[in-house]
């Protein structure tokens, strides 16, 4: 069996510069490794030291700066391993490379505007070699100038010398994020439960940020009203009532923002009411109805009044009136409804947002019929003077009211 080898040291891609220690292991299952070899590129075998763990010290500078590849192999006396090998990229020399950005500085060393790059490269220059994300470009002359929009980017570049020779390599990372994040936000219920967009019961929030291709989010924010900013680590409800602004503020790891703001009206309560008057005792004629409407939100609960009336304790109403405004009073026409002496009134109040409160009065009468009176004496019958010259007439009577007994 022919032995195995591997470079531990330098790794694929890895870019060095000076004098390195090429380092690796070998093994033979069946035998001992007698000697390792490593060469560059097209060059010669050489004998590293060592042989299950071997090393070779390699002067980067004498080969020109750039991409090149290291090989390895191993010999047990009968066979060769097979050739192990890492590409690197030699980068020896004084920089002679300026790059100048110019953009707006963000959060978190990432530009929140277009970058235009310049790269100068002093010398006796060619041209310049130079790729962006991996995408190459020959530059003649010693300037270089393009812009970079969103992503992150990496340029490489190195200067070619007249005479030939490749100057020192950059790399340079870039960030750029222009786009400020996205914001949505849900709600429940997803739509007013009450009337004219109000809500009539606590309206769970949620939110969610997106900053897409971008630098990525590090703050999402919410604030009720004139309250402080706060951070949002999960839906919340919203009870207050009254009208509401929410705001929502993102922001990405650039320094990018956004907000988006809702108006949410809640209004969970009832209007409170109070019947005044009937008060018990007696009503007939147009007799003035007295009551007292408030509500918490809903300021004057105009054109939201109803009045009803029942003549049998509740247990049926007739509309006296609606879409009254609330002025506390009514002058009702009791003529057209039906004398009782169970008689109860109810007045309702709706807020904008439908709820509904109501009071009932105390139960009274409603009489606007008069007693009847039956006379049973006299009938006819003719009456004499007493010893004093006096008619005397005997006069007997009987009343009935069916309300008033």
């Amino acid at each position: 069996m022919p032995p195995t080898i591997n470079i531990t040291y330098p790794s694929e891609n890895e870019m060095i510069n000076g004098t390195i220690t090429i380092t690796g292991t070998a093994n033979d299952s069946d035998g001992a490794v007698q000697i390792v070899e490593v060469k560059i590129d097209d060059g010669t075998w050489n004998p590293a030291a060592g042989t299950n763990a071997w090393s070779y010290e390699w002067d980067t500078t004498t080969v020109a700066n750039w991409r090149h590849t290291i090989y390895a192999r191993a010999y047990d006396g009968e066979d060769y391993s097979q050739i192990a090998q890492v590409n690197v990229t030699v980068n020896n020399g004084v920089s002679n490379i300026e790059f100048i950005l110019d953009g707006t500085i963000g959060n978190n060393g990432w530009y929140v505007s277009n970058v235009n790059v310049t790269i100068n490269a002093t010398g006796d220059i060619d041209y310049i070699n130079y790729s962006i994300d991996g995408t190459w470009y020959k530059q003649n002359g010693s300037k270089v100038n393009f812009t970079l929009q969103d992503g992150v980017h990496e340029i490489i570049c190195y200067s070619v010398y007249e005479n030939g020779s490749i100057g020192k390599i950059e790399d340079i990372i870039v960030k750029v994020d222009t786009t400020p994040p996205s914001i949505s936000y849900t709600l429940d219920p997803s739509f007013p439960d009450g009337n004219n967009g109000w809500y009539v019961s606590a309206v769970e929030v949620r939110l969610t940020a997106d900053d897409g291709e971008g630098s990525g989010i590090d703050e999402l924010l919410f604030k009720i009203n004139n309250g402080g900013w706060e951070d949002y680590n999960g839906f919340f409800y919203l009870q207050t009532e009254g009208i509401n602004d929410v705001h929502f503020k993102a922001m990405d790891m650039a320094g990018n923002e956004a907000e988006e703001n809702v108006t949410l009206k809640i209004d969970k309560t009832p209007p409170s009411v109070s019947v005044e008057k009937p008060d018990g005792g007696f009503a007939k004629d147009y007799y003035e109805i007295k009551w007292n409407a408030t509500d918490n939100v809903d300021e004057n609960l105009d054109g939201n009044i109803s009045i009803f009336y029942s003549p049998d304790n509740g247990t049926t109403w007739q509309e006296v009136a609606d879409h009254l405004d609330n002025n506390g009073t009514f002058i009702w026409n009791t003529f057209l409804f039906t004398d009782s002496k169970e008689a109860l009134i109810k007045v309702f109040a709706e807020d904008d947002a439908g709820n509904i409160g109501n009071a009932t009065s105390p139960l009274f009468s409603l009489d606007n019929t008069p007693p009847t009176i039956t006379i049973n004496s006299p009938k006819g019958e003719a009456f004499g003077k007493n010893e004093y010259g006096k008619i005397i007439l005997h006069v007997e009577w009987e009343t009935y009211d069916a309300i008033d007994d």
